[in-house]
């Protein structure tokens, strides 16, 4: 039985005082996500570690990290922050899959028994692909095409990287070169006497791992033809 309270003049019931107090303290103190789960605590695994470069231990930055059922279906995923760091926190309870991927490297799945607010820390270290080469697709002017002095040819090529590496290009004229590495795939060569007879054109492409591919063709350049007397 609660004594009787008077506030201000006014008789208030102590069981309803009382109960206020409760919720107003509740409210203020206790975080709204323990409302919504029943006042029973934060249920979720964490999960956390690093990924890193196998070889030279560096944090490898923006790897995806995924945690998928032993049936394969992918419960949730982050991404790796510039230390390497992640941080997964989700409700698990059971047998998973973990896999860490990144640009380059080999995938690495690893597999976890989990458990409701419990934590683990599961680091991947990723091995690196092999690089692989560019690849010349094309070269322009065509082999054995016909210019005149004082023409200007454009050297053009194409190539293509599996790796989708950041390439480079290099053009020489019979063994000298006429455009040194850069990111341009193409230059100009103005014509003169002097270039009159047949020449070599070597095209170069190479990634930023010095693995490299290269074509040539062969051009000739003749005096005008004169023009025709009306």
């Amino acid at each position: 039985m609660f004594p009787r309270l008077v506030f201000r003049g006014y008789p208030i019931q102590a069981s309803r005082f009382v109960s206020a107090c409760l919720v107003w303290c509740l409210g203020n103190f206790m975080p709204p996500a323990a409302w919504a789960m029943g006042w029973i605590g934060d249920q979720r695994t964490t999960i956390k570690g690093r990924v890193k470069d196998a070889q030279t231990s560096q944090a490898i930055a923006d790897a995806s990290v995924q945690i998928a059922t032993s049936a394969g279906q992918v419960v949730t995923s982050t991404i790796t922050d510039a230390s390497g760091a992640y941080t997964v926190r989700k409700r698990l309870s059971g047998h998973y899959q973990l896999t860490a991927s990144a640009s380059r490297y080999q995938l690495l799945t690893v597999w976890r028994d989990a458990k409701p607010k419990k934590t683990y820390i599961v680091d991947f270290s990723l091995k690196r692909l092999p690089n692989k080469p560019p690849t010349i697709t094309s070269l322009s002017p065509a082999r054995r095409s016909i210019f005149a002095i004082g023409d200007t040819i454009t050297l053009t090529l194409q190539a293509s990287d599996p790796d989708q590496d950041t390439l480079r290009f290099r053009f020489s004229l019979d063994g000298q070169v006429i455009q040194d590495w850069t990111a341009l795939p193409t230059t100009a060569l103005k014509t003169t006497s002097q270039h009159q007879g047949r020449h070599t054109i070597k095209a170069e492409v190479q990634d930023p791992h010095g693995a490299s591919d290269s074509r040539t063709t062969e051009i000739s350049i003749v005096r005008p033809f004169p023009k025709p007397v009306e």
